[in-house]
């Protein structure tokens, strides 16, 4: 009997041993997976937290990119607006200047414009200084010019001593759609001079184009290179 009751003794220890020790073992499991399901719970909320932030950040240079885009466009068209209006501004200058000089071929104007043709074809004498010139004028010009002809003859000679034949063109006409003024020839035509209203208007508006933007609008800041 006592050979039984010691052998169930230590049966009964063997078994309690294995109970605590199974529940130190499901302790340590259950501790375990609970710090693994802290782990990749917080591993989780961190790549989602990153993942959030990256997207806002994309986001946010996305937006800022766009403003730098939008501003861009708008600093472009206020610029195209600024030049479109100084374009109409020059245009309607030049344009009055453009009446003006049409408005002095008038028939009521025709003492001053006698006075224009007189210095547009002596000009173009001194430039070409040869013996024998042919000039072309409106038809509605010709009998002005016809009657200036032999004043600005000695005139010419008077200046520079040579003497020139002036021939007007009886067959050949400037457009009457023009301004007037005056081109003028050698017989071979290797020298020719446009000495018309219009050409001087265009001459003049290139010359003075610069001043006139800086009289009307200021020095430009984005220059670098002046005349």
């Amino acid at each position: 009997m006592a050979g039984r009751d010691d052998y169930e003794l230590r049966l009964q220890k063997m078994v309690q041993y294995i109970e605590q020790d199974g529940h130190e073992k499901a302790e340590e499991i259950d501790v375990m997976a609970e710090e693994e399901f802290f782990k990749e719970k917080l591993s989780y909320e961190e790549t989602r937290t990153e993942a959030v932030k990256k997207y806002y950040n994309n986001l946010e240079k996305k937006y800022q990119h766009q403003i730098v885009l939008d501003m861009s466009k708008i600093k472009t068209q206020a610029h195209r607006d600024i030049l479109a209006t100084r374009h109409t501004v020059i245009d309607e200058l030049f344009d009055a200047v453009q009446s003006r000089i049409t408005n002095l071929t008038l028939e009521e104007n025709v003492c001053l414009y006698k006075k224009v043709l007189f210095k547009l074809i002596l000009q173009g004498l001194l430039k070409i200084m040869e013996p024998d010139v042919v000039i072309e004028v409106r038809k509605k010009d010709v009998t002005i010019v016809k009657k200036l002809l032999k004043q600005v003859q000695d005139y010419f000679h008077e200046k520079t001593g040579m003497t020139i034949n002036v021939l007007l063109n009886d067959n050949s006409f400037l457009s009457e759609k023009g301004n007037g003024g005056v081109i003028l020839y050698t017989k071979s035509k290797s020298i020719r001079l446009d000495n018309t209203l219009d050409t001087k208007l265009i001459l003049v508006r290139n010359v003075i184009l610069p001043n006139v933007r800086k009289a009307l609008f200021g020095e430009n800041p984005n220059r670098r290179h002046f005349d």
